[in-house]
Protein backbone atom coordinates (compact mmCIF):
# COMPACT_ATOMS: atom_id res chain seq x y z
CA UNK A 1 0.00 0.00 0.00
CA UNK A 2 1.41 3.38 -1.01
CA UNK A 3 1.23 6.34 1.35
CA UNK A 4 0.05 9.61 -0.14
CA UNK A 5 2.78 12.17 -0.78
CA UNK A 6 0.64 14.76 1.00
CA UNK A 7 0.48 12.55 4.09
CA UNK A 8 4.24 12.18 4.12
CA UNK A 9 4.61 15.99 4.09
CA UNK A 10 2.64 16.32 7.34
CA UNK A 11 4.76 16.79 10.48
CA UNK A 12 4.73 13.78 12.79
CA UNK A 13 2.39 14.61 15.68
CA UNK A 14 3.55 13.01 18.93
CA UNK A 15 1.21 14.75 21.37
CA UNK A 16 -0.91 17.75 22.23
CA UNK A 17 -0.51 20.80 24.45
CA UNK A 18 -3.14 21.57 27.06
CA UNK A 19 -4.67 24.11 24.66
CA UNK A 20 -5.12 21.39 22.03
CA UNK A 21 -2.31 22.52 19.73
CA UNK A 22 -0.10 19.78 18.37
CA UNK A 23 3.39 18.84 19.48
CA UNK A 24 5.44 17.63 16.53
CA UNK A 25 8.37 15.25 16.70
CA UNK A 26 10.70 18.12 15.75
CA UNK A 27 9.18 20.46 18.35
CA UNK A 28 9.43 17.81 21.05
CA UNK A 29 13.13 17.38 20.34
CA UNK A 30 13.64 21.15 20.66
CA UNK A 31 11.71 21.21 23.94
CA UNK A 32 13.73 18.33 25.38
CA UNK A 33 17.02 20.04 24.48
CA UNK A 34 15.85 23.31 26.03
CA UNK A 35 14.77 21.53 29.22
CA UNK A 36 18.12 19.75 29.41
CA UNK A 37 19.94 23.09 29.13
CA UNK A 38 17.78 24.55 31.94
CA UNK A 39 18.51 21.61 34.24
CA UNK A 40 22.24 21.73 33.53
CA UNK A 41 22.27 25.45 34.34
CA UNK A 42 20.45 24.87 37.64
CA UNK A 43 17.17 26.44 36.49
CA UNK A 44 14.72 24.03 38.11
CA UNK A 45 12.85 23.42 41.36
CA UNK A 46 12.92 20.26 43.48
CA UNK A 47 9.99 18.01 44.38
CA UNK A 48 10.20 19.32 47.93
CA UNK A 49 9.93 22.92 46.70
CA UNK A 50 6.86 22.00 44.64
CA UNK A 51 5.23 20.37 47.65
CA UNK A 52 5.86 23.46 49.80
CA UNK A 53 4.44 25.70 47.07
CA UNK A 54 1.31 23.55 46.80
CA UNK A 55 0.63 24.03 50.50
CA UNK A 56 0.06 27.74 49.81
CA UNK A 57 -2.56 27.24 47.09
Amino acid sequence: MAISKEYKKQPAVVGYNIDGSTITKENLGERVKAASRRVKSGDFITQEEVEKEIENW
